[in-house]
Order: C-alpha cells, then sequence, then structure tokens
C-alpha cells in the first residue's frame, strides 16, 4: 500500500523516538483482514519490506477463448454443481487463483473449495489486496460492441434458458420435498410460478438484445471503415502520403485487450512535489520538480539520506500560511468550557510552553515559565 495515501488518510504517527509508524490494513496468508503498526523506515522489520511501484508488476495476460454462451453455461452451472477445474475457462482459472485468498473461501479453507460464483468475485473486490490482484489482470477477448448482424453470440445464451429452468425445477423439487409439501395444487402452484419467471426472463432477453445491445454494436462498422479509409489513402499519389502516419486499425474479429485503466495508470503514476533532501553530513537540499503533481502544490515531501547512500522517506507535510505573531500579552488562564476554544492541549513539550489553547478566530493562548514572571499564560493574535 501507498505511503503517501497513507499520509493523506492521517494514518502516520511518529514515537517519542522520532521513529515513523504507519497504521495498515492487510490481508495474511490466509487472505483475512490484519490490522497493526508498522516502522515504515526501510529495513526496520524483517516482516516488512518496503518497495516502490515497480516491485509490483503482476500483470497477467490472458487470452479468453470461451464464447459468451459457454462462459455463461459453465458460470450457471457452477451456482448448482462445482465444476472441476480442469473444466474452468481462463479466466476462471485465474479468478479462481486469486479468490481462494479471500475471506469467504479461506474460512472454508478446511472444506472442499466452494464453486465460483459472482458473490465470490464480489466479495474479492472487497479487499483492497485481492481487488489489486483483479485489476492487474490484461484479458483479450472479443468486444462487446462486435457482433454480426444476426447477433449469433448473443443468441447462444436463448439456448440456456431451458437448461437454467431444468436446474430451477430440480432445485424446487428437493425444496418441496425438504419441506414436505405433497398436495398436487401446491406443487403446481410452484411450479406455475417458475414458469411464469421463466417466460418474463426470456421476454425480458429478447428486449435487451433488441434496444440495447443491437444500438451498440459500432465496432464492425468502423473496423472495416478503417480498412477502406487506409485503401484510398494507400492508393492516393500525393507527394506526402509516404510521411503520413498509419492509424491502427481496430481488429477485425472485434477482439482486443482489456485492461483496467485505474490499475495501469496506478503503475505508472510517479509522485512530483517539492521535495527536501537532508543528508546524513547535515546538508539539506530543496528540490524542485519541472512540474507538480495536481494536488501536491501545497505540500512538501522530506527524504533523510543515511551514510550509505539509501533513501528514507520521512513524510509529506501540508504547507499552512498563518499570521505573524506578534508579541503576546499575559492573560488569565483560559476556560475549558470556551466555545470559540478548538483546540485545547495540555500536554505540550516545547522548552518552557506546556499548554497550548487555539481559537477559532485564529489567537493562541500557550501557558509555561517565564524566566521572570514565573509561570503565565500568553496570547498572541
Amino acid at each position: 500500500m501507498s505511503i503517501d495515501t497513507l499520509n493523506q488518510d492521517n494514518t502516520l504517527a511518529v514515537d517519542e523516538k522520532y521513529v515513523n509508524w504507519a497504521c495498515v490494513t492487510a490481508g495474511n496468508k490466509y487472505g483475512l483482514p490484519i490490522k497493526g503498526w508498522v516502522n515504515i523506515e526501510k529495513d526496520a522489520q524483517e516482516h516488512i519490506k518496503r518497495v516502490t511501484p515497480w516491485h509490483w508488476s503482476g500483470f497477467n495476460t490472458i487470452e479468453e477463448k470461451a464464447t459468451v454462451g459457454e462462459l455463461s453455461s459453465k458460470t450457471g452451472k457452477n451456482k448448482v454443481v462445482s465444476l472441476d477445474l480442469e473444466d474452468y475457462t481462463p479466466v476462471m482459472s485465474a479468478l479462481h487463483r486469486i479468490l481462494t485468498q479471500s475471506t469467504l473461501y479461506s474460512t472454508q479453507r478446511k472444506k472442499p473449495l466452494p464453486p465460483f460464483t459472482y458473490e465470490y468475485l464480489k466479495e474479492g473486490l472487497r479487499r483492497s489486496w485481492t481487488a489489486e490482484q483483479i485489476g492487474h489482470l490484461l484479458l483479450k477477448y472479443e468486444s462487446e460492441w462486435y457482433a454480426d448482424e444476426a447477433l449469433s453470440k448473443w443468441n447462444e445464451i436463448d439456448e440456456l434458458f431451458e437448461e437454467e429452468k431444468q436446474q430451477q425445477k430440480d432445485i424446487i423439487e428437493k425444496l418441496l420435498i425438504e419441506h414436505n409439501i405433497t398436495k398436487p395444487n401446491e406443487r403446481e402452484y410452484a411450479f406455475e410460478k417458475l414458469d411464469e419467471a421463466h417466460e418474463n426472463v426470456k421476454s425480458n432477453w429478447q428486449i435487451e438484445k433488441e434496444q440495447r445491445i443491437k444500438p451498440s454494436l459500432w465496432w464492425k462498422k468502423v473496423a472495416e471503415a478503417q480498412v477502406t479509409n487506409n485503401n484510398q489513402t494507400t492508393n492516393a499519389n500525393t507527394p506526402n502520403n509516404s510521411n503520413t502516419p498509419k492509424l491502427t486499425n481496430l481488429s477485425s474479429n472485434g477482439k482486443a485487450w482489456f485492461i483496467h485503466p485505474v490499475a495501469m495508470i496506478g503503475y505508472f503514476n510517479v509522485l512530483s512535489i517539492v521535495t527536501y533532501h537532508i543528508y546524513h553530513d547535515g546538508k539539506i537540499e530543496k528540490h524542485f520538480p519541472k512540474k507538480i503533481t495536481i494536488g501536491f502544490d501545497q505540500k512538501y515531501k522530506y527524504l533523510y539520506h543515511d551514510k550509505h547512500n539509501n533513501e528514507h522517506e520521512i513524510c509529506i507535510v501540508d504547507w499552512h500560511t498563518t499570521k505573524k505573531s506578534r508579541d503576546g500579552k499575559t492573560v488569565s488562564a483560559p476556560n475549558r468550557n470556551d466555545r470559540n476554544i478548538i483546540e485545547y492541549n495540555d500536554n505540550v513539550n516545547e522548552n518552557d510552553t506546556q499548554k497550548r489553547v487555539k481559537y477559532a478566530n485564529g489567537d493562541i493562548a500557550e501557558y509555561g515559565r517565564h524566566t521572570k514572571k514565573g509561570l503565565i499564560c500568553r496570547l498572541s493574535t
């Protein structure tokens, strides 16, 4: 997980020895969430490794060759009876490997693995360490925006309705037996309701194909237009033709690589921020990037370089512009119940200052020992 993100979430702390700690939530070897404080200095704890995003390559490529009908059939069957791993498609196998570490799977690790279902996928996406692995899957598959005029690939799903209906009938039959429902009229009513629901689903699916899927099929037309345009450009006898860049066409079969955009952008995202470099010999340098990352224009990063040239990120801090403090005046001790007080700190240990109070108007009152006047409270405006 990103230290920058932890800093923004206010989950960083510094102990009395000025050691930086972060409160993190991660997954253990079983995929269960664990929470605790870790020392974020490099090599400070043997079981904690500090890395850069370049260590997290983890992008896996998968070419899924199963059709829409085959995928629907396999996931549907897996809700009723667990498929053998050999029957999984490449995508199902990849997700299975990731999700076997998720919470629902891990709680059943002493039992046979449960079937692959959408519920387990949703559970895995709730865990950041599992969702990250899923986001790093690069999938080559036929686009949903590609199909022939007859919608052949989507019509494969039509053939699955009767099969699914029979599966539902088998489930209802078992439930009727378990609840000792034997009256013919009650049994007929249950199956009539199933038939009604089945016909309703089939009708909605036909509407879905005609009114949503068909109007969104643009891939094939664009791919054909690109080929025609390129042929015309190639045949054109123009002096600058050789210098004209050629566009990469969409595939004629509708297949393309699908990439999780957030995961990919996050992989290449390098934080550019004004940084103070503090060296072990006491030298301090302030480095300005050519362009500051959006949202970090009022932030500064501190890096410490030890004698072995190792970099240690200390923190990222916000820059706050305050009013210049004038000489304060001695006042009576602040009343804790004063509604204008926005912060009351009675455990300050800065030179002779023991307490500090901040007011809503920006005034600050400090209580401590004065060299001549003893213990006093001074108000600065």
